[in-house]
């Protein structure tokens, strides 16, 4: 790897996709050496263990007894990715990172009815954790923390060896794409082991919308939102605030969407103090929120010209090259629609 080009740290994405450049070789296409541009589709997520300082006291150490803090958030990991990857059968999903008491995941995402599942997925993770923590060895930490999380979708570029013609199509695309998020493999002391990283303004966006997350609530970008709302019920969306968000659109003030498939009994979810001294709470709970209609009136145009992406048949098409048209995953879809019922 030469370290001193910038494009060398681009991701090569044909590490990912082994098996579909395998068969596109046995289908008798021939790729370049050359390492050429093209899209692929991210949902990017986060959970995040809420009022996790409350159980790191020493006072909290006698109190748990035969267990300390570093176990339960131990517990944390475990059961994201093991709800993720395997309870709702997304094995896919790789672990980005983990930053102090969350954990973040990437999906390259490849048909269209991933994005719904997955994110519904995120949804019913969190409430498998609280159930699981109220049942498990950690009960008693189970009235101190909680959970929530963040999802966003983004359009990300790279660099990956592919044939003439796949790269023609990409290169169409790209014209479209005025957006800037990029994907690149981190230097590693071990050969074998290879991160992977995100740089972008719709990545710096996702980062920053943690300023509307809430316990047992998942925050949506307002990209993410749009492309469910044409694909789903768009009544599991609601915009409960707007807010300006250091360096992300130019502070233009940027919606705060929560997804939530049982808004009915959302008020349950908080107590009498949250409800009514924290004002996206009490929009959230109330009737104060805005139709996800703003989204496509007001939001989408305002954002235009900023590189965040809410053109659908765009991101559709760049799905579609993502994938394998020759081979019919009629088992992952299957495995998808069980995991939403």
């Amino acid at each position: 790897m030469n370290s001193n080009n910038p494009d060398s740290l681009l991701l090569d994405l044909s590490q990912i996709s082994e098996e579909i450049a395998k068969e596109a070789e046995e289908a008798g296409f021939k790729t370049s050496e050359q390492r050429l541009p093209r899209l692929d589709v991210f949902l990017f997520f986060s959970f995040d263990l809420v009022n996790s300082t409350s159980i790191k006291s020493p006072r909290r150490a006698k109190e748990f007894g035969k267990f300390t803090w570093v176990d339960v958030i131990k517990n944390f990991y475990f059961t994201c990715i093991q709800s993720i990857r395997e309870d709702f059968s997304l094995p896919e999903a790789c672990v980005w990172k983990y930053v102090g008491d969350e954990i973040l995941f990437y999906l390259k995402i490849t048909e269209r009815s991933q994005i719904e599942t997955a994110v519904s997925a995120i949804f019913r993770t969190m409430e498998i954790y609280d159930n699981q923590l109220h049942d498990s060895q950690f009960k008693k930490a189970a009235d101190l923390v909680s959970i929530k999380a963040v999802a966003w979708l983004s359009p990300v570029r790279s660099l990956v060896k592919q044939s003439q013609k796949t790269a023609a199509k990409h290169a169409k695309l790209i014209d479209t794409f005025i957006g800037d998020d990029q994907a690149f493999q981190l230097f590693s002391e071990a050969p074998s082991e290879k991160r992977l990283d995100f740089l972008g303004p719709n990545i710096d966006a996702g980062f920053r919308l943690a300023t509307f997350a809430r316990k047992r609530q998942l925050v949506v970008s307002p990209a993410l939102a749009f492309y469910l709302s044409k694909k789903i019920k768009p009544e599991f969306l609601r915009v409960v605030d707007f807010a300006k968000l250091k360096g992300v659109a130019e502070e233009i003030l940027f919606p705060g969407i929560w997804y939530n498939e049982k808004w009915e009994t959302i008020s349950e979810t908080f107590d009498y103090q949250e409800r009514h001294s924290d004002a996206v709470i009490k929009s959230a709970c109330s009737k104060g929120h805005s139709s996800i209609h703003i989204i496509e009136d007001e939001v989408k145009p305002a954002f235009k010209k900023l590189g965040y992406f809410f053109e659908i048949d765009i991101i559709d098409e760049i799905i579609a090259l993502s994938g394998n048209p020759r081979r019919t995953s009629r088992r992952a879809t299957a495995r998808m629609r069980a995991a939403s019922v």
